[in-house]
């Protein structure tokens, strides 16, 4: 069925090539209208009005943000590493590298980057508390 369609297409072209000409024009002007839509809502962080100022301004929010909460402790003294992890404090290893990976896979910033920017920040810092836990579990 398939086929058929495609030759009649192909019978239409044929009959019509000054029309070909017409239709190519007008689909050149729908995808340059189709690429100003896309690059308008990068810009502006969606389709205008519903998400706000945009990148730069999100940028912009997020790098005063890092900035505020300096370089205070990583995790909480009454929380030991394997806490933060979820694992024994006898965990071997490879355990502590599968629950590092199975929380980083919930708290990662690229599957909260369309989410409010509390979480997101309550997000960042679960990762710092994480990466800080590992790293203490694998060296100590």
């Amino acid at each position: 069925m398939p086929r058929d369609a495609i030759v009649l297409a192909w019978a239409l072209v044929a009959r019509r090539r000054a029309e070909l000409g017409r239709v190519l024009r007008i689909l050149a002007f729908l995808l340059l209208v189709v690429a100003v839509i896309r690059t308008y809502r990068y810009v502006t962080g969606g389709s205008g009005s519903r998400r706000g100022a945009g990148r730069a301004a999100r940028d912009r929010a997020n790098a005063s943000a890092k900035a505020r909460a300096g370089a205070g402790p990583v995790h909480t003294p009454s929380r030991a590493p394997h806490e933060v992890l979820g694992i024994s404090p006898t965990a071997s290893a490879d355990e502590v590298r599968r629950a590092y990976q199975r929380q980083a896979l919930l708290y990662h910033p690229d599957k909260v980057a369309s989410a409010a920017p509390e979480l997101q920040r309550l997000a960042e810092q679960r990762m710092k508390e994480l990466n800080a836990a590992y790293r203490e579990m694998l060296d100590g």
